[in-house]
C-alpha cells in the first residue's frame, strides 16, 4: 500500500459515526479470532490486531462522562463498605462521601470556585483523596505536586498554574515557608498524616515529633478548615462533566523542564473501564496496598480512583519505603497491589518472602518503569513458591495519556513487550520524516490516542501542539517520543527514547535498549543505563557507555567483570552496536520520581574523557 492510498483509506475512515466505529472493532476483533472473513492492510492503527484479547462488550461499551466523585460515588451504593483503612482508622464510604461533601463546602467558603485551581502538597493519606474529589466536586482542579520538592522549583509548581491555594503537610513545611515571600497565594492549609490516625495513636505520634512553627506564613490546621466545611450550608451547583480537567500533574522532566498534564475526567473513568474485569479481578470489600506517592498520574489513578470505583479498600501507607513492599503486602494481606520496579524489587532482596504465604495475592501490576525481564521471571517464581496464582503483569505510556495505554494482560505476557494496547486505546508506529504509518515489524515512533488522553498542557499551546498532532484519520495522537514498533500479534516492544537513540559519528543509529538487555542477561548486573557519549576521537558523534551496577555477589574484580561483560556484548551485538565503554557505578541517579536520570548519566560520561574508551 502506498503512502497515498494509506492517507485515502485513514480519511475514509474518519467519517464513521461512533456507533460505526465500534461496529467495525467489534469486526476487527471477529476476524483476528477466526470467526469472520475480511481484508486486513497491516498496519496497526487499522487493523487493531489487539481487540482479540478483550471481550466484545467491553469493545462496543462508552467511557464514562461523569465527573470523577460522581463516578465513584455512582459505583458505591453499599455506604458502609470501608473505602480506607489508615492505621486501623476504618473510614467506611458514607463516611468518606461526607467528608468530601465538607471538604467541597469549606473550599467554597475559601473562596475557591470552579476553574480555580488548587495546589497538592500532601504525603499519601485520606486527607489528599479527600481533597482531590471535593475540588471536582466544585468543579476546581487539584494541581498534584510531588511534597518533597523545594526553592525556584517549589515556586514554579505552584506559581505556574496559578494555583489560589495550597494544601501542604506539615512534614514538608519549612520548604514552603521559605518561599513564602515568592507565592501568588497566601492560603494555606497544613494537614498533618496524624490528622487521621486514630486516637491513641495520633497523640503519642505527635507527643514525639516535633513540629514545625512557620516564620513567614499564616496558615490553618485541617481539622479547623475541614470543621469550616462542616458548618457550611452552601449548596453546591456544579456537575462536572467528562471532557472538564480532573486535576493537573507533572511530567518527570527527564527531557526538558516539568509540564503541567490536564489529565480529564473522562481519562480517569476511561481507565477504570479499560482495567475492571478484564485486568484487574476485583471484587468489593477487596483491598489494595496504596503507597505510591500521590502526585504521579500512575498513583492518582491506579492507587485511588480506579480502586476506589471498584469498590476496594485502600490500605494507606504515607510514607513511600518501597524496601518495605513485600512485607506490607504481607502485614495487610491485601489482594491486589500495583508500584514501580524499586518496589516489586523487594521481592527479590528480602529472606522472608521465601518463608511467606502469599496466595492471597490476586492483582500484581508494575508502572512507572520496566522491569528487566530476567528479574521480573525471578520474582514470579519466588511468588509461585509462596503460594501465588498470579504473575507480575507491566504497562507502558506516560502521564500525558493518563499513566497506561499498553498493558501485559494476566494470561498474555510476552517477554521483553510491554504489553498490547488497552481496548479503548490505539498505537500507531510512526515515521516522522515520511509523515507516515509504519507496517508490523518496523521501527518509529510510538504514537498513542484514545480515551484517556490528556486536555492539554497546562498555559502551555506550543508544546501542546507539539505532542498532540491532528492526523489523516481525523484523530489527535500523542507522539511519544519513544522508539519501537508492534508485530502482528499487537505486541509493542520498546526501543528507547527518540532523543536517547545514540547517533554514530558514522550517521547509524544505536538503541541503548538492545544494549542494556544483553547485559542484564549475563545475571552480573542489577541495574544499568546505556547513553551516548561525545566522540572525541571523532570529533562529532556519539558512542554508547553503558554504565552498570553490579549484583551484590559478584566477586571478581571490576577488571574481569567488564571483560566479561564486554565478551557477552561481542557474542550478541554487531561490532558498530556495541558499547564503546562500560563504566562500573555504585548506583544510578534518579529523577525526583524515581527513574534513571540518563541526562545526568550523560553529563558524567562526558566529564570522563580522561577515562581510557574500551575497545571492541
Amino acid at each position: 500500500m502506498t503512502r497515498e492510498q494509506l492517507i485515502e483509506l485513514k480519511e475514509r475512515l474518519s467519517k464513521l459515526s461512533s456507533l460505526e466505529s465500534k461496529e467495525r472493532d467489534k469486526h476487527l476483533r471477529r476476524i483476528s479470532i477466526g470467526e469472520e472473513q475480511g481484508p486486513l492492510v497491516g498496519y496497526p492503527s487499522i487493523d487493531k490486531p489487539w481487540l482479540k484479547y478483550y471481550p466484545e462488550e467491553i469493545i462496543m461499551k462508552d467511557s464514562d462522562e461523569q465527573g470523577i466523585y460522581d463516578y465513584m460515588r455512582s459505583r458505591n451504593t453499599n455506604h458502609n463498605l470501608i473505602a480506607i483503612n489508615y492505621f486501623g482508622n476504618k473510614m467506611t464510604f458514607g463516611d468518606l462521601f461526607k467528608r468530601i461533601e465538607n471538604t467541597a463546602k469549606a473550599f467554597l467558603e475559601m473562596g475557591i470556585k470552579e476553574g480555580d485551581i488548587v495546589t497538592l502538597l500532601l504525603a499519601n493519606t485520606p486527607e489528599n483523596v479527600i481533597c482531590m474529589y471535593a475540588l471536582n466536586r466544585i468543579g476546581a482542579i487539584p494541581n498534584m505536586v510531588d511534597l518533597r520538592q523545594q526553592d525556584e522549583k517549589l515556586v514554579h509548581s505552584i506559581n505556574s498554574t496559578n494555583s489560589k491555594m495550597v494544601i501542604t503537610t506539615d512534614l514538608f513545611l519549612e520548604n514552603l515557608d521559605k518561599v513564602a515571600d515568592k507565592l501568588r497565594t497566601d492560603k494555606v492549609v497544613v494537614a498533618s498524616p496524624f490528622d487521621s490516625m486514630p486516637m491513641p495513636l495520633e497523640k503519642t505520634i505527635k507527643l514525639l515529633k516535633k513540629q514545625y512553627k512557620p516564620q513567614n506564613l499564616e496558615t490553618m490546621k485541617w481539622k479547623q478548615f475541614e470543621k469550616i466545611g462542616a458548618l457550611s450550608d452552601k449548596k453546591i451547583d456544579h456537575v462536572s462533566k467528562g471532557d472538564e480537567p480532573a486535576c493537573i500533574v507533572h511530567t518527570s522532566g527527564t527531557t526538558g523542564n516539568p509540564k503541567g498534564v490536564v489529565l480529564t475526567n473522562k481519562g480517569f473513568n476511561a481507565m477504570v473501564l479499560e482495567y475492571e474485569d478484564v485486568i484487574v479481578k476485583a471484587k468489593i470489600g477487596d483491598k489494595i496496598l496504596c503507597q505510591v506517592p500521590p502526585f504521579l498520574a500512575y498513583s492518582a489513578i491506579m492507587d485511588l480512583h480506579l480502586p476506589l470505583s471498584l469498590g476496594v479498600t485502600l490500605e494507606m501507607l504515607p510514607n513511600y519505603e518501597p524496601e518495605k513492599f513485600a512485607d506490607n503486602i504481607y502485614k495487610h494481606k491485601t489482594a491486589h497491589a500495583v508500584a514501580g520496579p524499586a518496589d516489586w524489587n523487594s521481592f527479590l532482596t528480602s529472606k522472608k518472602v521465601p518463608k511467606r504465604d502469599y496466595s492471597f495475592l490476586v492483582t500484581m501490576g508494575s508502572g512507572s518503569d520496566k522491569i528487566d525481564t530476567r528479574k521480573r521471571h525471578e520474582i514470579d517464581e519466588i511468588l509461585a513458591k509462596s503460594g501465588c496464582q498470579c504473575r507480575v503483569f507491566e504497562g507502558y505510556g506516560m502521564t500525558e495519556v493518563g499513566s497506561a495505554a499498553v498493558t501485559n494482560l494476566p494470561y498474555h505476557i510476552v517477554d521483553d513487550s510491554v504489553g498490547v494496547p488497552l481496548s479503548k486505546m490505539s498505537i500507531m508506529i510512526y515515521d516522522n520524516d515520511a509523515e507516515c504509518e509504519l507496517p508490523y515489524g518496523e521501527v518509529g515512533e510510538v504514537c498513542i490516542s484514545g480515551d484517556t488522553m490528556m486536555k492539554e498542557y497546562y498555559d502551555n499551546p506550543e508544546e501542546t501542539a507539539h505532542t498532540i498532532r491532528l492526523h489523516p484519520d481525523g484523530k489527535y495522537w500523542v507522539h511519544s517520543g519513544d522508539y519501537g514498533y508492534m508485530n502482528s500479534d499487537g505486541n509493542l516492544f520498546l526501543k528507547g527514547r527518540l532523543k536517547r537513540i545514540i547517533v554514530l559519528h558514522e550517521g547509524f543509529k544505536v538503541s541503548p535498549v538492545d544494549i542494556e538487555k544483553v547485559l542484564m542477561n549475563t545475571g552480573l548486573v542489577e541495574s544499568c543505563c546505556v547513553v551516548g557519549a561525545n566522540d572525541i576521537e571523532s570529533g562529532y558523534g556519539a558512542i554508547p557507555v553503558a554504565n552498570v551496577v553490579l549484583n551484590s555477589d559478584v566477586i571478581d574484580d571490576e577488571e574481569k567483570i567488564i571483560n566479561k561483560l564486554m565478551e557477552a556484548c561481542n557474542e550478541a551485538l554487531s561490532e558498530r552496536y556495541r558499547p564503546r565503554r562500560i563504566a562500573v557505578r555504585d548506583s544510578l541517579p534518579l529523577t525526583d520520581v524515581g527513574k534513571i536520570d540518563y541526562r545526568a548519566l550523560e553529563s558524567l560520561c562526558n566529564s570522563e574523557n580522561d577515562v581510557k574508551i574500551k575497545k571492541k
